[in-house]
């Protein structure tokens, strides 16, 4: 018997509880930190397992106590940085079917794997876990999201496409075709080791860049900590990575993102104002450094721009107060100078229209 509830696993009276969790010993957020807080010794267990590689996708690690399995930890993502993916909830969900009688299992509750901080919707990942475990003999409890509609918690709902969920490789939601022009961009930059590399940061400002130039990739940015910022760039390298466009792998203390060598892009399919724009970023990257001068680059962009819906003309000053006011960090003088020279470069390049007719005096020169 299989029910769909909301509310909180741990009240649950099922025998058996998953726990979502990483391949990489991590347990730092979301129901993993309070399974790790709860059950001290399993983390422990967890962790060292990980370090000697034992832990990976499609097999669940279960932990015991009296006998029988108290917790079964299902891997939904590889780095705790990294989206989950639903080919290995699929594989996990394989894996259990195929071992629950083995680890005599009797009945269990699931949270929404991947859901939260793994980026899937439960509009995906209920109906595939209920369509997966739907058949099997033994008390089953599925819990949705908080907030979920309660049409969304329905049979009808969940066996929705029943006859067309790919069980060996599912494909996650429709990809805006702008999108594609992001992972060309990226793949020209990859042809080069000079040039910058690519992790989360550099993602989104590779994004604002090309949406300023206009091409629509369907999100909004606002103030960030490190400059303009859309929370949905997230979900668009969640939906990349479930269909196997990009892949994340650690490169020193970031998560560098690399598209596929499969991937190619039909320029058919694009504007040649869109294939412009493409290239016109891809030049701008070209000359980045690093991650914070692209920080420093687009929040000058995006403060000009700003100012630009206020004022007629905007000034060099009027961009570095704006920034100032946006980031305290920036208030010291090699900061000023860097933002000050970057804004002449941009304004070089025809990327922001700054104003000089009205002199800049840097007082401290006298």
């Amino acid at each position: 018997m299989i029910r769909i509830k909301l509310g909180d696993i741990f009240e649950s009276e099922m025998k058996t509880l998953v726990n979502t969790i990483n391949c990489v010993g991590v347990m730092g957020k979301g129901i993993a930190k309070i399974y790790k807080d709860r059950y001290p010794k399993m983390f422990e267990e967890y962790k060292d397992m990980c370090t000697k590689k034992l832990i990976h996708t499609g097999y669940l690690y279960p932990y015991y106590e009296d006998n029988s399995v108290k917790i079964l930890n299902f891997p939904t993502k590889q780095h705790w940085r990294s989206p989950s993916k639903l080919e290995y909830i699929q594989e996990g969900l394989n894996w259990f079917i195929q071992n629950y009688e083995r680890l005599k299992i009797t009945s269990i509750a699931f949270p929404p794997l991947g859901c939260g901080n793994g980026g899937l919707d439960w509009e995906t990942v209920g109906p595939l876990m209920y369509q997966s475990l739907k058949d099997l003999p033994i008390d089953i409890e599925i819990y949705a999201p908080f907030g979920t509609e309660k049409s969304k918690l329905q049979v009808e709902f969940l066996l929705v496409n029943e006859n067309k969920v790919n069980k060996t490789g599912v494909i996650y939601e429709k990809i805006n075709n702008n999108w594609l022009l992001v992972l060309q961009l990226i793949k020209k930059l990859e042809e080069s080791e000079y040039n910058i590399k690519v992790g989360r940061t550099i993602f989104q400002k590779i994004c604002y860049v090309l949406s300023r130039y206009g091409t629509d990739i369907g999100v909004e940015f606002s103030k960030g900590t490190y400059g303009p910022y859309s929370a949905d760039i997230k979900k668009i390298i969640t939906i990349l990575s479930n269909n196997n466009l990009i892949y994340e792998k650690e490169y020193g203390k970031m998560m560098l993102i690399t598209v596929s060598k499969d991937f190619k892009i039909d320029k058919s399919l694009y504007s040649q104002k869109d294939i412009e724009n493409v290239n016109k970023t891809f030049q701008l990257f070209k000359r980045v450094k690093d991650t914070n001068q692209a920080e420093l680059i687009t929040t000058i962009l995006f403060s000009f721009d700003s100012l630009k819906e206020t004022y007629h003309e905007v000034t060099e000053n009027m961009i570095y107060q704006y920034i100032l006011e946006w980031k305290k960090r920036f208030s010291g003088y090699q900061s000023e100078l860097k933002i000050r020279e970057l804004i002449k470069s941009l304004t070089g390049m025809n990327l922001i229209a700054t104003d000089y007719t009205k002199d800049y005096v840097d007082d401290m020169l006298f």
